[in-house]
């Protein structure tokens, strides 16, 4: 059982009416153990909410099952649910899902290297119904005015950071309700990932746009998220208000001493981690 870190200044966010709901989600990969045992999590509206952890613990296994793209991955829901504004989208295909509101910006970004970067952008809009592509395009190139200045350009020429600013337009091209953002940090300067959340504040501030954050990043994550979620060995085991986490010893001890993922010191930090698994019983 997870343990709830409790705060008032995130007892509005929790309040809300959730977009996305998990229940006691169970994922395997073949006839492997299971990846996630259990998953409980919620998004409320217009919030952002981190999935943080050592690598392998089941962010992206968690990502993968919200938007429909596990099976491709060799993966199965195995037992659980999983709803967007309340109807279930468990066993649904992707696009599917993406058409329920639901869009996600990819671990590696993932553009499409021989196409212009507005090719790109319009790509993520085939799957919704009517409104305003070239409005929520202009919209993008405010937001991303690097972009803008290389809308013609194939995607693949384009720097890490640009290349992520367009994965991110894409996503949002769908007019989602909600975002999934899978290691937007990867890869990119301080400077550029900095920038990045900035225009995702703005997107928060303007759209009400609902937020899923796994990111190695655990200390930008949590600066940037209202709510999260630690996850260890597929399971939750801590999960309270950001600002609650950041402040919890522990939390500091292993995840922000630097960013998730930094090779043996992350993995050795996993490991005291497990360890001292008794504090969460």
């Amino acid at each position: 059982m997870a343990v709830q870190l409790v705060s008032g200044a995130a007892d509005d966010v929790v309040a809300r009416r959730a977009v996305l709901s998990v229940a006691g989600l169970e994922v395997a990969y073949g006839p492997s153990a299971p990846a996630l045992r259990g998953v409980t999590i919620e998004v409320p509206e217009g919030a952002a909410v981190a999935l943080i952890g050592a690598n392998g613990a089941g962010k992206t296994t968690t990502i993968r099952a919200i938007s429909g793209l596990l099976k491709h991955h060799s993966g199965r829901v195995v037992s659980g649910s999983v709803e967007v504004e309340g109807g279930d989208v468990t066993r649904l295909k992707a696009n599917q899902i993406v058409a329920r509101g639901v869009a996600q910006v990819p671990e590696g970004r993932m553009v499409f290297a021989e196409l212009t970067v507005e090719e790109n952008l319009r790509i993520g809009a085939t799957a919704r119904k009517g409104g305003d592509q070239d409005g929520d395009m202009a919209r993008i190139y405010d937001l991303f005015p690097q972009i803008e200045r290389r809308r013609g350009d194939q995607a693949g020429w384009l720097s890490g950071g640009e290349q992520q600013m367009v994965a991110i337009g894409r996503g949002l091209m769908a007019a989602p309700r909600l975002l999934l953002l899978d290691e937007v940090s990867l890869g990119l300067a301080p400077m550029i990932t900095r920038t990045i959340f900035e225009r995702l504040r703005d997107v928060r501030a303007e759209a009400g746009t609902s937020m899923l954050v796994v990111e190695q990043n655990a200390r930008l994550a949590l600066e940037f998220c209202d709510y999260a979620y630690v996850l260890d060995s597929g399971r939750v085991v801590l999960e309270g208000p950001a600002d609650a986490l950041s402040n919890d010893p522990h939390v500091q001890e292993l995840y922000l001493g630097g960013a998730v993922g930094e090779g043996e010191r992350s993995f050795a930090r996993a490991k005291r981690y497990r360890r001292r698994r008794r504090w969460l019983a």
